[in-house]
């Protein structure tokens, strides 16, 4: 989950040289952003854009709470 597509297009295609591979207006702000990182072999990454602060929040939340859990399990 992004705040803002354009920002994580720039991110991921500009400093990590990722490829954009698909950004498909849906309509109403939403918008089907597929990347992959460089000489990928079909791994693409769907980038969605949190439609309001809370989701963001609750993404950031569970996303913080899964790298604890796979840090702890490689301890």
């Amino acid at each position: 989950m992004v705040e803002n597509y354009d920002d994580a297009i720039a991110f991921y295609t500009q400093k990590l040289r990722f490829d954009l591979i698909e950004d498909t207006n849906l309509g109403n702000g939403k918008r089907w952003v597929l990347i992959a990182p460089p000489n990928s072999n079909g791994t693409n990454l769907l980038l969605a854009q949190a439609s309001t602060p809370q989701q963001l929040d609750s993404a950031l939340y569970f996303s913080n709470l899964l790298l604890n859990i796979v840090y702890f399990a490689e301890l």
